[in-house]
């Protein structure tokens, strides 16, 4: 059993749970998911070359992690939106036929941020119950793509319970599925044998 836990993205899973009988659990989630960090932001495109730099620490991490993010060489005392970057998922359902999945792009406002006078700011964050893998982490301004850099979240898989008796059932907690091919989907195997799949696409095409 696939559980999506945000049913506003028909493709979108952070955090998902293969249950290997008859159960039922919560999602405990510490970090909010991408579409909480704040509002839809443009999709901004640069333009007249790139302009300063951006340094994420760490560079990656599972979710939850605490991210900073330093930008050095800008244009001093200006305000800027720092965007993180992801993508919703769709259906390709036509004339009552399925043809796939489309994953299109979006972004979602960190923070407004400001340099100081010698082009420098600091900002942190957690990262997002999201899409495992890379994302963009974008400075912008309006429409204008200054600058960028990227944090990868982990994959990370984990037993709800390490014992129990026979007949038990076994929940497995996994977060950062990612959405590309080869990061989407994910055998489970129990003894050496496979006994589950999971992936990041949840629910049915509508």
């Amino acid at each position: 059993m696939i559980r999506r836990l945000d049913r506003r993205w028909p493709l979108t899973l952070a955090c998902a749970w293969l249950v290997l009988a008859i159960a039922s659990a919560q999602c405990a989630v510490a970090a909010p998911f991408a579409a909480e960090l704040g509002p839809e932001a443009t999709l901004a495109e640069p333009a007249g070359g790139y302009v300063g730099r951006l340094i994420a620490a760490p560079e990656h991490g599972p979710v939850g992690t605490p991210v900073t993010v330093t930008g050095q060489g800008l244009p001093p005392e200006q305000d800027f939106e720092l965007v993180w970057r992801t993508v919703r998922g769709d259906w390709k359902v036509a004339d009552g036929e399925y043809n796939g999945r489309e994953f299109h792009p979006l972004a979602f406002r960190v923070a407004i941020v400001k340099s100081d006078k010698a082009g420098h700011f600091t900002a942190s964050f957690a990262a997002p119950d999201d899409f495992g893998f890379m994302h963009d982490i974008v400075l912008q301004q309006g429409d204008r793509l200054l600058t960028q850099t990227g944090f990868s979240i982990d994959m990370t898989v984990k037993l709800l319970a390490d014992k129990g008796p026979v007949g038990a059932p076994i929940g497995v907690e996994v977060k950062g599925i990612g959405w590309r091919a080869l990061q989407a989907s994910w055998m489970l195997l129990y003894d050496n044998r496979i006994t589950g799949w999971m992936s990041s696409v949840a629910g049915c095409p509508r």
